[in-house]
């Protein structure tokens, strides 16, 4: 099977996609509801048939079915009890269960602590029952006390019953599987996504799981940044514990981040103090997590002293400067603080609208943003907690082209006024920005060869001689 976090869907993939997608259309009524967003989700699997006999020689043979498996992430009312798609692995949302018991007891809670919160005591109030039972001053800080009691027996109570299969025939429940992570507990709406779903359905039913990929219908959230119809991988911040356990026992690909290889790293200006690189797409700037060579570790083989003075994406290619020594780096550190250095952009960017670019337009992007915690290193528009981000821009050159899925490729220069991981990203592919993916984004766009977003231009004060020195790509310029 392939690997759920970092994929490209093949055909069969696609196949099963189309099937879905026609089921949906079929639906009519529940489209309106689902124009608010769904990330759903196919499972290509193989169904081995008893031994059956081959040909004159009548040899015997095993007989193997493909076929696909649907799901939904969360819980739609609209859907419920379709056995098109796949049941959800605990089923705690039954009228008259434990859960929804629970669940409308804490909500009564909660109200009464509205109430008193709000100063409601005259002797007229109708105070509803539990109140009642109370007295009519009850202790607010008791009942807050009840309530949080209540909440975390009810969430340890929901994730004991969601027990997972592996492929090993294994079993494990939420409790136990997150226990092991830095979270030591599992979130909200964990074991409800569409990955674990889907295996949990084929592992319960002797069907060997071959391709999986999941896909987008509707419109965006307001913070985070999905596609209607574009493929995502699974979630990490919910999914990533639970599927290596659910994917013990069973034959996965590697993950690509980890094999795929990079191109050569070029030296563009280098003397005493400084080197400036052009660095390959799919290549780190620093070392990460994952094992793969970086620009800091292949300078340093020559240099052990060089340190870089800033990133770029591990996608994105371009200009970077490193420092020799100690005092240089803090020199052009400065110089990035102060916001004295300046950069530019090339982006190819695909957008939603055909009729949204022409040569010549520009103007200002200025969403702040946030990291994803759920789904790092994603980042979210958030006008609460984000940090501004401020992003210039301007269409260079539209390239009209023939493709059932793509009408127009735009490149942008681009001028980041602040440095917020990713930022130029989300700006361009935001419904809030330029609602217009960079072309090969497979975090908010749509994965291809490559991520179409180069660093061209860059221009600092050396720290030795004071002059100011200029860089440039022709070749993406």
């Amino acid at each position: 099977m392939n690997y759920p976090f970092c994929y490209e869907p093949d055909s069969l993939s696609m196949l099963a996609v189309e099937g879905v997608k026609s089921y949906i259309l079929s639906h009519p009524e529940w489209l309106p509801l689902l124009q608010e967003g769904k990330m759903f989700g196919v499972l290509v699997v193989e169904k081995k048939h008893e031994d059956v006999k081959d040909g004159k020689d009548e040899k015997m043979r095993k007989a193997v079915e493909l076929g696909f498996l649907a799901a939904y992430s969360g819980q739609v009312d609209i859907l419920e009890g379709e056995d098109y798609f796949v049941p959800p692995v605990f089923d705690y949302l039954q009228p008259n269960g434990y859960f929804k018991n629970e669940e409308n007891e804490i909500s009564r809670i909660n109200q009464n602590i509205c109430i008193l919160e709000n100063g409601i005591y005259s002797d007229n109030t109708v105070y509803n029952e539990h109140i009642v039972n109370r007295g009519i001053y009850p202790d607010i800080d008791s009942l807050k006390l009840e309530r949080k009691s209540r909440s975390q027996a009810l969430q340890r109570w929901l994730f004991s019953h969601f027990v997972m299969l592996n492929a090993n025939g294994e079993k494990r429940n939420l409790l136990d599987i997150f226990s092991e992570t830095p979270l030591k507990f599992p979130p909200s709406g964990a074991g409800e996504c569409c990955a674990p779903k889907l295996l949990q359905y084929a592992y319960l039913h002797g069907l060997r799981p071959v391709r999986i990929a999941e896909f987008w219908w509707g419109d965006s959230p307001r913070k985070e940044i999905r596609h209607h119809l574009h493929f995502y991988p699974a979630c990490r911040g919910r999914c990533l514990p639970i599927l290596t356990f659910m994917m013990q026992g069973l034959d996965v690909e590697e993950d690509p981040l980890q094999t795929y290889g990079h191109g050569e790293l070029r030296v563009v200006y280098e003397d005493e103090h400084i080197i400036v690189v052009d660095k390959p797409s799919g290549m780190l700037s620093v070392p990460g997590k994952i094992s793969r060579m970086s620009v800091q570790s292949l300078l340093q083989q020559k240099n052990p002293a060089v340190l870089l003075c800033h990133r770029l994406d591990m996608d994105t290619s371009g200009l970077i400067v490193a420092a020799k020594d100690e005092l240089t780096y803090k020199h052009i550190q400065k110089q990035f603080l102060e916001r004295t250095v300046k950069k530019r952009y090339r982006a190819i960017v695909i957008p939603k609208d055909a009729d949204r670019f022409h040569i010549g337009d520009k103007g200002t992007i200025d969403l702040p943003l946030a990291s994803d915690y759920m789904e790092r290193p994603c980042q979210i528009v958030d006008f609460e907690n984000g940090k501004r981000a401020i992003t210039e821009w301007r269409v260079e050159t539209i390239i009209n082209i023939h493709s059932s899925e793509i009408n127009q490729e735009v490149s942008l220069l681009l001028v980041p006024h602040t440095g917020r991981t990713h930022q130029l990203r989300v700006h361009c592919a935001s419904p809030l920005g330029l609602n217009s993916p960079i072309k090969g984004d497979p975090l908010y766009g749509q994965r291809s060869d490559r991520l179409h977003l180069y660093a061209v231009y860059l221009e600092f004060t050396h720290p030795a001689t004071g002059e100011r020195m200029r860089f440039s790509l022709s070749s993406y310029l």
